[in-house]
């Protein structure tokens, strides 16, 4: 058995909730489905996993949306962030994330 898993298999679901029109609640969480062959290995080497959780706001002020949001997870990648989660909510293993999003468009010359 070795640690890399190539085959892994979850179930993610996300909810985003509209409290007004500017401000947003969004959660995201995934269910790693691991053999139990797979979760004895990790035991045997004091490996511990668990299952990504995800909350987070959203405010618009016009142009720009501002995301603020906290997860057990430290990975950004489907790849790390599923199988690789080593920390819980419960013993304060939570992360804190910040973007900020602008939308540009270039507008048409009139014509004179």
């Amino acid at each position: 058995m070795r640690d890399d898993q190539n085959d892994t298999y979850s179930v993610g679901a996300g909810a985003r909730l509209k409290l007004t029109n500017r401000c947003t609640i969004v959660a995201e969480y995934v269910y790693v489905l691991r053999p139990k062959a797979i979760s004895d290995y990790f035991s045997s080497n004091n490996m511990k996993f668990y299952n990504p959780l995800g909350v987070g706001i959203e405010l618009e002020t016009g142009g720009h949306v501002f995301n603020i949001h906290f997860s057990n997870s430290a990975a950004l990648l489907e790849n790390q962030f599923i199988p690789y989660t080593s920390t819980s909510w419960r013993n304060n293993g939570y992360r804190l994330g910040f973007n900020i999003s602008r939308v540009f468009s270039l507008a048409k010359k009139k014509k004179a």
